[in-house]
């Protein structure tokens, strides 16, 4: 049962990345990430029942990033949400950029566009941030996914839509 969740999750979210190129002839260079999202990633490790996927997308011309993450539900409320950062996967890392309760609302699916500095960006382009979601019944962190560069997907000079994140996150 909860690996076909997990399959339609990703279906899900796969099928809502589909980018619609309108709006002016400016372009961008977009860069697509993803991260599975886990208990057993937390340090300490979580036994939490939730498993998410995450894609994230990075405007390369003006370090907007957006993502869209979907998990099925944790052992508590979610409380927090947020990008950590610099750490290899089994090293934790302060908060870099909050994701919820603001500029997403808490609760899945979640999706979003925060603004990321030069040098977060090449923490991110380097697989050295995470995903964390905190809840009630792991404060400290119920799942965590890695943020890794989608291999074999480039998206380049796409024509930029009427807002940066207006085709990724309709």
């Amino acid at each position: 049962m909860r690996s076909s969740v997990f399959a339609s999750m990703v279906f899900a979210l796969g099928a809502a990345l589909v980018i619609v190129p309108a709006g002016p002839s400016a372009a961008e260079t977009l860069v697509p990430f993803t991260a599975v999202l886990n208990g057993a990633q937390e340090i300490p490790p979580q036994p939490s029942p939730s498993q998410g996927v995450a894609q994230v997308l990075l405007v390369k011309e003006t370090n907007m990033v957006c993502y869209r993450m979907s998990y099925s539900p944790l052992a508590g409320a979610e409380i927090l949400a947020h990008f950590h950062g610099p750490a290899a996967p089994s090293q934790s890392a302060p908060v870099l950029v909050n994701i919820s309760p603001s500029p997403t609302p808490l609760g899945s699916p979640k999706h979003g566009c925060v603004q990321f500095t030069k040098d977060q960006v090449k923490l991110l382009e380097k697989g050295l941030l995470y995903l964390n979601v905190h809840s009630t019944a792991a404060t400290g962190g119920e799942i965590r996914g890695q943020v890794f560069p989608a291999k074999g997907v480039k998206y380049s000079k796409v024509p930029a839509p009427a807002s940066p994140s207006s085709a990724f996150l309709d």
